[in-house]
């Protein structure tokens, strides 16, 4: 008898600070969207990096990949991303490496946008952002 099993495939809402985004806004000016396309594309290019490191048991260049996201994510208030790879991190710093490639795979997840629309983004109200 054969059994299947349905293959879970987790989605999450791509959740960004609004005030940060508007920061960007200001900054950039007519070029924001530029920059924010720019920095998604970076991200969206880390994911086989990182798959490649978490698959080689790559501590070193797994820090280094996920705190290069962080700054990436931070830089536009991708929260989502932002507290993903900050996850990974803290699992390197308390040397939990089962953690570390369980919320690596949750990051490597969210780096693909997977959706025909992309990321699906919602705009945290400002009291939720921690």
């Amino acid at each position: 008898m054969t059994q299947q099993i349905a293959t879970l495939h987790p989605q999450e809402t791509m959740t960004f600070d609004r005030a940060r985004l508007a920061a960007v806004c200001d900054s950039h000016g007519h070029r924001a969207e530029t920059f924010i396309a720019f920095v998604l594309t970076e991200i969206e290019t880390l994911v086989p990096t990182l798959r490649a490191q978490v698959a080689a048991r790559d501590g070193d260049g797994l820090r280094r990949s996920c705190t290069d996201v962080n700054m990436l994510a931070a830089s536009i208030g991708m929260v989502t991303m932002d507290r993903a790879s900050r996850a990974v991190l803290d699992c390197l710093d308390r040397g939990d490496a089962t953690a570390a490639v369980a919320c690596a795979a949750r990051l490597v997840r969210l780096g693909r946008p997977g959706t025909p629309d992309g990321w699906a983004m919602v705009c945290a109200p400002a009291d939720t952002i921690a």
